[in-house]
């Protein structure tokens, strides 16, 4: 206790003196009147103290609005401002108070910032932080005093008064994009490669490349949409044309975006004939070996009772022997075949031929 008053009404008591009288454009003696008015109040509770309409007169309500402007300083002076419950704010934007160095100050702190016409302005935050403040509340150039005394009147003396320091919790929203690199290759090539398959993240990434299959994180990045697209593929595989969408939000801070690459591939069939005085009949069991540009054996064929064969192959050029057929008959020619794309048409037919043989008589 302070003079017999109370530490939280002394407190209060300080804030009065400072908020009153001689508080910026709270210069005239209205102003010394009111602060006095309010002191003695709040010094003696359950004294009836008021203004009057002359000396000695009959009480009156006067300075409503005066009052209310200094009880709200001295009520809000410890009381958070509405902008301290929190923040939220997309990477790479900018955190704006209004108002900031009018009433508070930041205190040391490894942050970017700046003040712009009062306005506090932080910039390049990369992650979530706490923004530690206070009011500002050195108007006077001492601090407060009381003077005590049995003999004399208690006197005030205004000065500054405690700062109370706050705290802005702030929240950056960001997160990353995942993208799974998928290479279906399924089937038999040796021609194809996936090198230089490349997608881009729009206005973000230019390239992201690879030459197998890969799982990619970006940095981060700012809530929002983005649009990720294939830029180049490998040989022998599909472009993908393709623009996919990708959000970050609160939802989902980490999508991950599964991106398949497909191999060319397509089918080779084989429809085997043997012919014999002019009638051709379907060919079960004629056998054919697929070699690849290496000389690779590939597969071997066998046509069924229907005379047909056929394999599924990837991109590339191969070449196709039949190795067995009806004994005396011929045999086709070699070929080649080459799978570029999906659509084309890669079936035969094939004829093998009766050969005649002389018979010699004795």
């Amino acid at each position: 206790a302070v003079a017999n008053i109370s530490y939280d009404n002394w407190k209060r008591i300080e804030k009065l003196a400072y908020y009153g009288y001689g508080y910026k454009n709270r210069t005239s003696h209205k102003w010394y009147a009111i602060t006095q008015y309010l002191i003695w109040i709040n010094v003696d509770m359950e004294a009836d103290i008021y203004f009057t309409d002359k000396v000695n007169g009959k009480k009156i309500t006067k300075y409503e609005d005066e009052i209310n402007q200094i009880m709200n300083d001295v009520n809000n002076h410890d009381i958070a401002p509405l902008f301290s419950t929190g923040l939220e704010i997309n990477l790479g934007d900018e955190v704006r108070i209004d108002n900031f160095f009018e009433e508070f100050n930041i205190y040391e702190n490894d942050f970017l910032w700046e003040n712009s016409n009062n306005t506090l302005v932080i910039r390049d935050l990369k992650d979530d932080m706490v923004l530690e403040f206070y009011r500002i509340s050195n108007y006077h150039d001492k601090d407060v005093v009381l003077f005590v005394s049995d003999e004399y009147q208690d006197l005030i003396r205004p000065g500054n008064v405690n700062e109370p320091k706050f705290e802005v919790p702030i929240k950056i929203k960001k997160g990353k994009i995942g993208l799974d690199i998928i290479n279906n290759r399924d089937v038999y090539t040796v021609e194809a490669s996936f090198d230089n398959t490349c997608y881009e993240i729009v206005g973000v990434i230019d390239k992201i490349c690879t030459n197998e299959e890969m799982k990619y994180d970006t940095g981060d990045l700012k809530y929002g949409d983005y649009i990720i697209k294939q830029i180049s593929n490998g040989i022998g595989y599909r472009k993908d044309t393709m623009e996919y969408k990708v959000t970050i939000d609160d939802s989902n801070t980490h999508p991950v975006l599964t991106l398949h690459n497909f191999l060319i591939r397509n089918d080779i069939n084989l429809t085997k004939y043997a012919c014999k005085d002019e009638i051709c009949l379907l060919e079960e069991g004629a056998v054919f070996e697929v070699y690849d540009k290496d000389n690779n054996l590939v597969n071997s064929l066998k046509t069924d009772i229907n005379g047909n064969a056929n394999v599924t192959l990837g991109y590339g050029e191969y070449h196709i022997s039949q190795i067995k057929g009806i004994e005396n008959y011929s045999v086709v020619d070699d070929f080649s075949e080459k799978i570029v794309d999906e659509v084309s048409n890669h079936s035969k037919e094939l004829f093998n031929y009766y050969i005649k043989t002389d018979l010699v008589k004795n």
